[in-house]
């Protein structure tokens, strides 16, 4: 018998996207299927509490193809499309810039059309695409410019596809600036970041989680860039107003 009404996460196998992935599967409303690109203990985590978990390198010619067709085999129906799996790859290496656009770009763009079969046949009310992207991406970043450029266009693919697929399915994105910190990270290091936030905190996955909660449930909300950033973007014009 084939999973119905399933959420499927790209990337689900560390982080944030093992975080939101547990977080949906506590809930138990839908059954829940994810992408990994290497076998970490997230995934075992997940397979574990009854996930199904596919491996995938989005950075394959044919990645999308070979996914659809396990995934075909799997699921009859699909609640949700979660775009989480990401890869920053520094310009400075070779195919930077095709690197992360065949992750970011060309893998989310083939499955939304991939999918749309799938989630028309979802029976409920709300069918949604979901992409996460990057807060950083209206100020860009030096170091890191194949990787904005490429959430930039994950962005700009959100505010098509919702005009494409309404009223059938809602496409959104969630643009989160930095949720948790690596273990690694130095106390000075931590402090340079909350200077940088009108609410200075570490809030965890936890956001992100209720952000895609809210975006599920809402019926009203298509075409929309969420931004979960504390306030960043602001910091400097508060600072100008000052002088």
């Amino acid at each position: 018998m084939k999973l119905e009404q399933a959420i499927v996460i790209t990337g689900a196998g560390q982080r944030i996207g093992l975080a939101l992935a547990q977080h949906l599967l506590a809930q138990g409303d839908y059954p829940l299927v994810f992408t990994y690109r290497t076998r970490k203990p997230g995934v075992e985590a997940l397979l574990d509490a009854g996930a199904v978990g596919f491996q995938v390198d989005f950075n394959q010619a044919d990645a999308v193809a070979s996914l659809m067709s396990r995934l075909t085999e799997q699921v009859g129906s699909m609640r949700a499309l979660i775009h989480n799996a990401s890869l920053w790859w520094p310009d400075s290496e070779p195919n930077a810039l095709q690197k992360q656009f065949d992750v970011h770009v060309r893998a989310p763009y083939e499955l939304n059309q991939a999918c749309l079969p799938l989630l028309q046949a979802c029976d409920g009310p709300n069918k949604d695409i979901i992409s996460i992207s990057d807060a950083r991406v209206v100020q860009g970043h030096p170091a890191k410019i194949a990787y904005m450029a490429t959430k930039a266009a994950l962005e700009n693919m959100t505010l098509s596809f919702a005009q494409a697929f309404a009223p059938a399915v809602k496409v959104n994105a969630i643009a989160p600036a930095l949720l948790t910190f690596h273990p690694q990270d130095s106390a000075e290091y931590r402090q340079a970041r909350f200077d940088r936030l009108l609410l200075p905190m570490e809030p965890g996955a936890e956001v992100l989680c209720q952000a895609v909660d809210y975006l599920l449930d809402s019926p009203y909300t298509t075409g929309t860039i969420m931004s979960l950033d504390g306030g960043s973007r602001l910091v400097g014009q508060r600072l100008d107003s000052n002088k």
